[in-house]
């Protein structure tokens, strides 16, 4: 698992949130969750061992600094 996001900053800000990748065993798809813990909202990217690199690849072409 690896977290990130900006509520772990020192500039975070009251829509600051918590981003968390989870990789798991083979799934037939990756999928998201939104949710909240201790107060702050949450993102959860499910992926298994081979989706993460695609992921990256997609969010780096457009600019988006989603799972990289």
């Amino acid at each position: 698992m690896i977290v990130g996001g900006s509520a772990l900053t020192e500039r975070r800000t009251s829509t600051s949130d918590l981003d968390m990748v989870v990789v798991t065993g083979p799934r037939e798809a990756p999928c998201r969750h939104s949710l909240r813990w201790a107060g702050w909202p949450v993102e959860v990217l499910v992926h298994d061992e081979r989706t993460p690199a695609a992921y990256c690849d997609d969010n780096l072409a457009r600019r988006w600094p989603g799972i990289p």
